[in-house]
């Protein structure tokens, strides 16, 4: 049948105004449709066009980025090397300048100060490159080092160490002396923050540390070789030769003989008596130290100033055997062969508003035992007498159950260390010394590793170093 045919028959059937209508909607949807057709034609050839574009600008866009990176690269090196620096963190209480220097006041420090300056920039200078910028803090208790320094003979006048550091502080504006005017716990803590935060600095290429030539100095610098991650920048600048214990860490050193004094001194202020030693008394004195210390109770400050003091005090069991011996036929008295005990201060002395410290019992037996632990086996104080040890790296044994005696030595370890807060305490629990407890007839058995001041000593008594004090 023909299309003409089919039209007609569905014309009759529909009407012929419903027949037209449907023949308008068909020519309506086909000219819909075509245009459809003709719009998806249309951004398919502009999304081919606009690939092509970008996939010709991606070689252009990948060479400028790496010209980017390197821009960046050369800058970040240009500002790194232009702010990059050296720091320099002193303990003045223990590393002290030469003698020569101090005595010459403001000369003298103005002479340490450019001396140091240069010895450190010539030090550190890579050739080709420029001088490194230098900054230094010297961290000291001013008043307590003049009086040390005077007493030791080194200035006739205090007043010659405030000249040295007038003059050390005006040479270069990187340098400063700083006077914590204070306990040594303050200045160690000043050290302690002022290390840590140009360690954490990325443009602090070295760091460059005069510590006290102890062992007790392990630990903090266990914790700054921590921070530093495989002690890249650490430099260690020493006067007297550095102890086995710091050398086992295996740090660079630095020394300038011309500069800095190759003998120790004394403690400086509230830490006790000064004193001068000589090269073979210093090395004697580690060695004693190492033998003579039993106990972790230079653990129970954190960083004493000075070497541990060595306890040589007299038994009362030992007399009482003697006097038994006596009326014994063919038996003459015996020297008796251990002399630790508690002190015999004077007790009708007042050393202020606090008082005496309570007397400790010591059995001597229990005393010579644990002076024979190890390294590894001594004792942490802190632990048992304040409860649980809080830091980390302790190196000492805190799982152990000291008996009564046991305990009443740990106590008298610990009182070997004055107490921050002096006759001014008022923690009744206070497990440090208020005054010293090594006065024997007048004598402090301590010596020069004393750790108290002489005002925290009865009237007239006499060190081992009274020699070099007024």
């Amino acid at each position: 049948m023909a299309n003409n045919d089919l039209a007609g028959l569905a014309a009759a059937m529909m009407g012929e105004e419903a027949f037209d209508d449907l023949v308008r909607r068909y020519a309506d949807y086909r000219d819909h449709r075509d245009t459809t057709d003709l719009f998806i034609r249309d951004v398919m050839i502009y999304a081919n066009r606009v690939d092509t574009v970008l996939h010709n600008e991606i070689p252009m866009l990948q060479s400028q980025l790496r010209r980017a990176h390197r821009d960046l690269e050369a800058s970040l090196h240009v500002s790194a090397d232009m702010n990059s620096y050296i720091m320099v963190v002193v303990d003045g209480n223990e590393l002290l300048f030469d003698d020569f220097l101090i005595q010459r006041g403001f000369a003298g420090g103005k002479i340490a100060a450019e001396n140091l300056h240069n010895s450190l920039q010539t030090y550190f200078t890579v050739e080709g490159a420029p001088p490194p910028q230098i900054y230094a803090n010297v961290i000291g208790n001013l008043p307590g080092l003049s009086k040390t320094l005077k007493n030791a003979g080194v200035i006739e006048h205090q007043v010659r160490l405030y000249e040295f550091v007038s003059g050390f502080n005006q040479v270069h504006p990187t340098f400063d002396f700083v006077d914590v005017n204070t306990s040594w716990q303050a200045v160690h803590a000043k050290i302690d923050g002022t290390a840590k935060f140009h360690l954490r600095n990325f443009n602090c290429k070295r760091l460059v540390l005069g510590l006290a030539n102890e062992p007790t100095e392990v630990p903090f610098l266990r914790e700054l070789m921590h921070i530093d991650n495989r002690r890249r920048r650490l430099v260690l600048l020493h006067g007297p030769p550095v102890h086995r214990r710091i050398v086992d860490l295996d740090l660079p050193t630095v020394t300038f003989p011309q500069l800095l004094r190759r003998t120790a001194i004394g403690p400086a202020g509230p830490a006790g008596p000064a004193a001068i030693t000589s090269q073979d008394d210093h090395d004697a004195d580690m060695k004693e130290e190492e033998e003579e210390s039993t106990m972790a109770y230079e653990n129970v400050l954190p960083r004493p100033a000075s070497p541990p003091p060595q306890i040589t005090l007299p038994l009362a069991l030992g007399n009482r055997t003697n006097n038994n011996n006596r009326g014994r036929r063919g038996n003459k008295p015996k020297p008796s062969t251990t002399s630790r005990s508690t002190s015999t201060p004077n007790w009708d002395w007042n050393p202020g508003p606090r008082g005496l410290d309570p007397k400790i019992p010591i059995n001597p037996k229990v005393l010579e035992r644990m002076k024979k632990r190890t390294d590894k086996e001594k004792l942490c104080c802190n632990h048992f007498l304040r409860g649980p040890c809080n830091k980390l790296d302790c190196e000492f044994v805190h799982n152990y159950k000291p008996n009564h005696d046991e305990r009443n030595v740990i106590r008298l370890l610990a009182r070997m260390n004055p107490c921050g807060k002096g006759q001014g305490c008022g923690n009744k629990e206070c497990i440090y010394g208020h005054h010293c407890p090594s006065v024997v007839n007048g004598v402090c058995t301590n010596g020069k590793w004393c750790k108290f001041s002489l005002e925290a000593h009865p009237p007239g008594t006499r060190c081992r170093a009274a020699k070099n004090q007024e």
